[in-house]
């Protein structure tokens, strides 16, 4: 999408490669690109612990901003590929304020992946993502955190307001 706003979250990038990403982006001159740089601390721990860490970050970030661009969210995990044009999936979301895939599975980190979430400029969207991202928070705060944080986290928020019949549409 020529006019999609990109918001290129990095976290624990070495000094060195900073101007390594400026030239990546500056390569791609009609592109709308901001970037943010955390540093978590974790670069140099293993694989396992980088994963429940990075994850949780992750949708964090996307939840606070979907907080504040006053435009329709998609997190896309770095991993997905998109062999065609992603707008008709977008478009299909109607008046729904969050679109992900809710799957049938017994453990609540499995209902909700976290790798694709769109969320929508709506009060009600917004109220989800304050909730997602004052729950990753808190986890990562204190160090409790595990792989499949994020999607307790996306699928709590989700059940949460379901449940005192919020004016939410998943």
């Amino acid at each position: 999408c020529p006019a999609a706003q990109i918001h290129l979250h990095v976290m624990d990038m070495p000094d060195e490669l900073r101007p390594e990403l400026a030239a990546f982006i500056a390569s791609l001159p009609n592109s709308r690109i901001a970037v943010t740089r955390e540093v978590l601390g974790v670069a140099n721990q293993p694989q396992g612990i980088r994963s429940c860490v990075y994850s949780p970050a992750r949708t964090r970030i996307a939840m606070a901003l979907a907080r504040y661009y006053a435009k329709t969210i998609w997190l896309i995990d770095a991993d997905a590929l998109f062999n065609r044009d992603p707008r008709p999936q977008v478009d299909a979301l109607g008046p729904f304020d969050v679109a992900s895939i809710l799957m049938m599975a017994f453990e609540p980190w499995h209902m909700m992946p976290a790798g694709t979430v769109i969320v929508r400029p709506t009060a009600a969207a917004r109220r989800f993502a304050a909730l997602v991202d004052g729950f990753l928070r808190q986890r990562m705060a204190t160090g409790n955190i595990a792989w499949g944080t994020e999607q307790v986290g996306l699928y709590g928020a989700w059940h949460y307001l379901r449940s005192v019949n919020a004016d939410f549409t998943l």
